[in-house]
């Protein structure tokens, strides 16, 4: 059997390396729905500039941005975690990193599995070879050999795309919440810098409540 300190060690990488994928990925499911977001709101205002936005268009703006929705988070939230990590492509990649292991780290993986041929080797070979590697894994740092480039990318994915939205809320913010409910079907009317009001009396027909 492997090592239960390799593959504690291994683990404690492939925990790292789900964490930085989720991180990643909500990134960009954020960056999608904030960009669509922005795009239906803009289109609501722009139409409601001339006359009320019809509710089969709104219905038609929340439909499509929760079918974008439900697919970014198919793609970038769900598929990756399911993605498997073995055991041996764990080892590789610390091997990529840290050349001291000199492929001791994989053999031991490989070569202690319940079902590894180990016809024409020597056990004790393997045995000293495995020794090796679990004394060379203790002085390792295991999760730091996952990709943390992607904790940057994901700031620079959202930070732009949170700044995009914030501009209109800064420079008409009653308007921006006003389509921000609109977005969920509220009777919701988009404020005007002008509107016009009668200033007839009503006149009502006789006989009519």
């Amino acid at each position: 059997m492997v090592p239960s300190s390799i593959k504690s060690n291994l683990a404690s990488l492939r925990f790292r390396e789900r964490l930085l994928t989720f991180v990643w990925g909500a990134a960009c499911w954020a960056a999608v729905a904030l960009l669509l977001l922005l795009l239906c709101g803009f289109a609501d205002w722009l139409i409601d500039r001339e006359r009320e936005t019809p509710m089969i268009i709104r219905i038609a703006f929340v439909a499509g941005q929760a079918g974008a929705w439900l697919l970014a988070a198919l793609l970038f939230l769900l598929v990756p975690q399911i993605c498997r990590l073995p055991d041996e492509l764990l080892a590789l990649w610390v091997e990529r990193k840290h050349r001291q292991f000199d492929h001791r780290l994989i053999g031991a993986v490989q070569l202690n599995e319940p079902d590894a041929d180990l016809r024409g080797m020597s056990k004790e070979l393997v045995a000293v070879m495995t020794h090796e590697a679990m004394d060379e894994s203790n002085n390792v740092d295991f999760p730091a050999v996952a990709d943390h480039a992607r904790l940057k990318w994901s700031l620079l994915v959202t930070l732009p795309v949170f700044l995009l939205v914030l501009i209109p809320f800064a420079i008409r913010p009653e308007v921006c919440f006003a389509l921000l409910a609109r977005q969920a079907l509220l009777p919701v009317e988009v404020p005007h810098s002008v509107e016009l009001t009668s200033s007839s009396v009503e006149v009502w027909p006789m006989g009519e409540d």
